[in-house]
Protein backbone atom coordinates (compact mmCIF):
# COMPACT_ATOMS: atom_id res chain seq x y z
CA UNK A 1 0.00 0.00 0.00
CA UNK A 2 1.18 3.65 -1.15
CA UNK A 3 1.37 6.72 1.37
CA UNK A 4 -1.00 8.35 -1.11
CA UNK A 5 -3.50 5.07 -0.04
CA UNK A 6 -2.53 5.31 3.64
CA UNK A 7 -3.90 9.00 3.56
CA UNK A 8 -7.02 8.43 1.93
CA UNK A 9 -7.84 5.68 4.15
CA UNK A 10 -6.82 8.36 7.09
CA UNK A 11 -9.34 11.58 5.11
CA UNK A 12 -11.75 8.69 4.71
CA UNK A 13 -11.60 7.41 8.45
CA UNK A 14 -12.25 11.06 9.69
CA UNK A 15 -14.67 12.24 6.97
CA UNK A 16 -16.88 9.62 6.79
CA UNK A 17 -16.97 7.23 10.42
CA UNK A 18 -19.77 8.71 12.84
CA UNK A 19 -17.69 8.20 15.62
CA UNK A 20 -14.47 10.17 14.85
CA UNK A 21 -17.18 12.83 12.56
CA UNK A 22 -18.74 13.04 15.80
CA UNK A 23 -15.34 13.71 18.47
CA UNK A 24 -13.68 16.13 15.84
CA UNK A 25 -16.82 17.99 16.10
CA UNK A 26 -15.96 19.08 19.92
CA UNK A 27 -13.07 20.71 18.94
CA UNK A 28 -12.96 24.19 18.72
CA UNK A 29 -13.02 26.60 15.47
CA UNK A 30 -9.35 26.72 14.62
CA UNK A 31 -8.24 23.83 16.40
CA UNK A 32 -5.87 21.68 13.81
CA UNK A 33 -4.22 18.60 14.68
CA UNK A 34 -0.76 17.92 13.21
CA UNK A 35 -0.80 14.20 12.06
CA UNK A 36 2.55 12.24 10.15
CA UNK A 37 2.18 9.46 8.69
CA UNK A 38 5.62 7.46 8.79
CA UNK A 39 7.63 10.59 8.91
CA UNK A 40 6.62 11.03 5.38
CA UNK A 41 2.83 12.98 4.87
CA UNK A 42 2.47 15.41 7.02
CA UNK A 43 -1.36 16.30 7.94
CA UNK A 44 -4.10 18.46 9.17
CA UNK A 45 -6.60 17.27 10.71
CA UNK A 46 -9.34 20.38 11.72
CA UNK A 47 -13.49 20.64 11.88
CA UNK A 48 -15.31 23.44 9.43
CA UNK A 49 -18.91 23.70 9.09
CA UNK A 50 -19.30 20.91 7.06
CA UNK A 51 -17.50 18.10 9.51
CA UNK A 52 -13.84 16.78 10.34
CA UNK A 53 -11.42 17.84 7.31
CA UNK A 54 -8.22 15.89 6.56
CA UNK A 55 -5.90 17.71 4.52
CA UNK A 56 -2.43 16.76 3.09
CA UNK A 57 -0.17 19.83 4.71
CA UNK A 58 1.68 20.52 8.00
CA UNK A 59 -0.92 21.87 10.87
CA UNK A 60 -1.25 25.16 11.74
CA UNK A 61 0.15 26.03 15.40
CA UNK A 62 -1.16 22.15 16.44
CA UNK A 63 -1.33 21.46 20.51
CA UNK A 64 -0.80 17.79 19.40
CA UNK A 65 0.92 16.14 16.83
CA UNK A 66 0.57 12.51 16.20
CA UNK A 67 3.10 10.13 14.42
CA UNK A 68 1.92 7.37 13.44
CA UNK A 69 3.31 4.35 11.68
CA UNK A 70 1.36 3.87 8.52
CA UNK A 71 0.31 0.22 9.96
CA UNK A 72 -1.93 1.99 12.84
CA UNK A 73 -3.55 3.58 10.20
CA UNK A 74 -4.55 0.69 9.02
CA UNK A 75 -5.53 -0.95 12.65
CA UNK A 76 -7.65 2.01 12.95
CA UNK A 77 -9.86 2.26 9.65
CA UNK A 78 -10.67 -1.52 10.01
CA UNK A 79 -12.13 -1.26 13.14
CA UNK A 80 -15.38 -1.96 13.16
CA UNK A 81 -15.94 -0.48 15.88
CA UNK A 82 -18.03 2.94 15.50
CA UNK A 83 -18.48 3.62 19.16
CA UNK A 84 -15.98 7.07 20.62
CA UNK A 85 -15.37 5.02 23.53
CA UNK A 86 -13.85 2.13 21.41
CA UNK A 87 -12.36 4.60 18.97
CA UNK A 88 -10.66 6.02 21.99
CA UNK A 89 -9.26 2.87 23.42
CA UNK A 90 -7.99 1.90 19.87
CA UNK A 91 -6.08 4.95 19.54
CA UNK A 92 -4.49 4.88 23.07
CA UNK A 93 -3.50 0.98 22.55
CA UNK A 94 -1.49 2.33 19.87
CA UNK A 95 0.25 4.77 21.54
CA UNK A 96 1.06 2.81 24.35
CA UNK A 97 2.31 0.01 22.10
CA UNK A 98 4.60 2.87 20.51
CA UNK A 99 3.16 2.94 17.33
CA UNK A 100 1.81 6.38 17.62
CA UNK A 101 4.17 8.83 19.30
CA UNK A 102 2.22 12.31 20.36
CA UNK A 103 3.65 15.53 20.49
CA UNK A 104 2.56 17.78 22.77
CA UNK A 105 3.08 21.71 20.75
CA UNK A 106 1.22 24.06 22.90
CA UNK A 107 0.75 24.30 26.78
CA UNK A 108 -2.47 23.84 29.13
CA UNK A 109 -4.14 26.33 28.21
CA UNK A 110 -4.60 25.57 25.01
CA UNK A 111 -5.04 22.57 25.46
CA UNK A 112 -8.10 23.01 27.69
CA UNK A 113 -9.28 25.42 25.75
CA UNK A 114 -9.16 23.61 22.54
CA UNK A 115 -12.26 20.70 23.41
CA UNK A 116 -9.56 18.18 23.70
CA UNK A 117 -10.78 16.97 27.31
CA UNK A 118 -14.75 17.06 25.83
CA UNK A 119 -13.47 14.79 23.05
CA UNK A 120 -11.83 12.33 26.28
CA UNK A 121 -14.75 12.74 27.86
CA UNK A 122 -17.37 12.13 25.00
CA UNK A 123 -15.77 8.58 25.44
CA UNK A 124 -17.71 8.19 28.60
CA UNK A 125 -17.09 5.26 31.32
CA UNK A 126 -15.42 2.75 28.96
CA UNK A 127 -12.58 5.01 28.19
CA UNK A 128 -12.35 6.50 31.30
CA UNK A 129 -12.02 2.72 32.73
CA UNK A 130 -9.18 2.24 30.14
CA UNK A 131 -7.62 4.94 31.30
CA UNK A 132 -7.85 4.64 34.87
CA UNK A 133 -6.24 1.00 34.31
CA UNK A 134 -3.26 2.92 32.27
CA UNK A 135 -3.00 5.32 35.58
CA UNK A 136 -4.56 8.49 34.17
CA UNK A 137 -7.67 8.74 36.77
CA UNK A 138 -7.66 12.78 36.59
CA UNK A 139 -7.60 15.59 33.99
CA UNK A 140 -3.91 16.24 35.60
CA UNK A 141 -3.12 12.43 35.71
CA UNK A 142 -3.81 12.28 31.71
CA UNK A 143 -1.76 15.29 31.24
CA UNK A 144 1.03 13.67 32.86
CA UNK A 145 0.26 10.14 31.26
CA UNK A 146 0.51 11.72 27.70
CA UNK A 147 3.78 13.48 28.52
CA UNK A 148 5.77 10.37 29.91
CA UNK A 149 4.18 9.05 27.01
CA UNK A 150 5.97 11.88 24.80
CA UNK A 151 9.22 11.46 26.54
CA UNK A 152 9.23 8.06 26.51
CA UNK A 153 8.88 7.89 22.82
CA UNK A 154 11.57 10.49 22.04
CA UNK A 155 14.66 8.75 24.08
Amino acid sequence: MTQDDVFEKLKNYFETRSAARWALGLLKPGVEIGLVIGNQIDCAIFNKDSGPCVEKREAQNPSFVFHVKPESIETLANSKSDDISEVGINIFTEIISGNIRVEIKSGLKEILSGGYFEVLKSGGQKLSSFLTTQGAMSMMKLIAFIDKMKNSRSS
